[in-house]
């Protein structure tokens, strides 16, 4: 981030009560200290990296190893997987239509390793809101597609809400696809249990993509890359998630600890966990990172692809509880 970028931000925080600009690594990140809670969002990326109600225990899972460089996505948080979610070459044709090469393109879109402009914030009591964008000189040239991206993060003691705008500025229809990776914290993910997407159909992308159907609670007993579709169980409408139901994640041996997740404008959900083989070949992930960690990400992706015609915008959202 420039110079001159760095004193705008401390312009718009000059009046700011609970938010601060500190600088962590090679990056400069909003640090929230409210009465009710503490929160951390970098705005490369506009990621929320951490949370945690005052005189509670953390909501998001942030790597112990993650590093806060220039250019690089922190792992753990929230990051803005945006406009494509995973490889861009496995996504639907339409959404690699939008790019030159989708083989070379990076995974997750470049939201995540863009710096995002802060364009407001609210603050009282019992809650702030920060929204920032996307600028449009942040689109690289391999990109063809004319699409802006606005998101709010909405913090209060016992809620974390995040709300991701995509607006269609060209002149003809747009095929993207997203997510919201959310990393959670579990003391033994051997413990950890996902409620809300039984019966649902899913890709196994760990199994040659085969499409299979949800039997129960989701369990890790092993590496787990799955892309939840919209198919609740029969006679069951679908929420606005896709699944019929929100998705709770419970872990402990007694299941003590759990998240509420609800989402809006999303019809798909990845569940994540690397397991040991994997977590040695990841990037700013220790050996033993997995066992403490689920991603449950909010999604659009694989059937669940949004299309936006001309001047059209489309809202992901999704709420912890």
């Amino acid at each position: 981030m420039q110079p001159q970028q760095i004193k705008e931000l401390q312009q718009l925080l000059a009046k700011s009560r609970y938010c601060r600009l500190e600088t962590k690594g090679e990056l400069p990140t909003f640090s929230v200290q409210h009465p009710l809670f503490e929160a951390e969002i970098v705005p490369q990326g506009a990621q929320l990296t951490r949370f945690r109600p005052v005189q509670g225990s953390d909501w998001l899972w942030l790597s112990p190893a993650v590093e806060y460089k220039a250019g690089t996505s922190l792992r753990g948080g929230v990051p803005v997987c945006w406009p494509w979610f995973g490889d861009a070459d496995k996504n639907p044709q339409a959404v690699q239509d939008n790019l030159n090469d989708a083989n070379s393109a990076p995974a997750h879109g470049f939201a995540r390793s863009s710096d995002w402009q802060l364009t407001g914030i609210e603050e009282d009591e019992q809650r702030l809101t920060l929204a920032l964008t996307l600028p449009q000189q942040a689109t690289p040239e391999y990109f063809t597609a004319r699409l802006q991206a606005d998101i709010r993060f909405v913090l209060s003691a016992d809620a974390v809400h995040i709300e991701l705008t995509t607006t269609n500025h060209g002149d003809s229809p747009a095929c993207f696809s997203q997510a919201l990776h959310s990393y959670f914290p579990v003391d033994d993910v051997m413990t950890a249990e996902v409620h809300g997407l039984e019966g649902c159909e899913y890709i196994d992308t760990l199994d040659q993509w085969q499409r299979k159907t949800q039997e129960g609670a989701v369990v890790f007993r092993g590496e787990t890359d799955r892309i939840y579709l919209s198919q609740p169980p029969a006679g069951e409408p679908a929420a606005a998630n896709g699944q019929g139901n929100p998705l709770i994640l419970r872990s402990g041996l007694e299941k003590q600890h759990s998240r509420t997740l609800t989402s809006q404008g999303s019809q798909s959900t990845i569940v994540w966990n690397p397991e040991v083989e994997k977590s040695i070949r990841l990037s700013q992930f220790p050996d033993d990172g997995w066992k403490h960690m689920v991603c449950i990400e909010t999604a659009n992706a694989m059937d669940d692809v949004v299309w936006l015609a001309s001047g059209e915008s489309h809202l992901l959202a999704v709420t912890l509880s």
